[in-house]
């Protein structure tokens, strides 16, 4: 294993990658300034590639670096052997990893328990929903009171001509008061 070459830099003097296909809307940009400003940087999160000083992995944290006025930054430095491909494949599983990654809930209840009191927790990338739904205790949600129980005999009207999964389709359900004649839409 080659070992990691760590430097600080300027982040002015790193190009971001013109072909970044990691997206930073409002609420990462916000939990990003957060970050930096509560914590500074902890851990190295910007990769750049030693051939040509192009950023693979961090574009978002070297652009606030740059707005925070930074004069240096934590880089790992990919090395100049590795191919365009190996480099840009880097840069996308470092992106994606963190999205094929799951919260452990009950764990991250405690630890949001435990820590709202010192932090606001939108900062920390929640939204008021999210919170809402993490803090609603599994016995506090109830089926709604009309809810239809089925059972694995019902009504099929479609089948999947891949797959022959059956699902009935129904939009609909009869109506008691009348014949049974009509149907109301649900």
């Amino acid at each position: 294993m080659d070992k990691l070459r760590i430097t600080y830099e300027d982040p002015k003097s790193l190009i971001l990658d013109p072909r970044n296909a990691r997206l930073h809307p409002e609420p990462n940009q916000k939990a990003i300034n957060f970050s930096l400003s509560e914590f500074d940087f902890r851990k190295v999160a910007i990769c750049a590639w030693e051939k040509n000083r192009t950023v693979y992995a961090g574009n978002a944290l070297v652009t606030e670096a740059i707005r925070r006025g930074y004069t240096e930054v934590p880089v790992a430095w990919i090395p100049k052997d590795w191919t365009e491909a190996k480099v840009k494949a880097f840069g996308i599983l470092d992106n994606q990893s963190a999205l094929l990654g799951e919260w452990d809930l009950p764990n991250l209840d405690a630890v949001l328990e435990e820590i709202k009191l010192d932090f606001d927790l939108n900062d920390l990338g929640f939204s008021e929903t999210d919170l809402d739904i993490l803090f609603t205790k599994t016995e506090e949600l109830e089926s709604p009171s009309d809810f239809k129980e089925y059972d694995e005999n019902i009504d099929y009207e479609i089948e999947c001509p891949s797959c022959g999964y059956r699902w009935s389709g129904k939009t609909t359900i009869s109506n008691p008061d009348n014949s049974g004649d009509t149907e109301d839409s649900v």
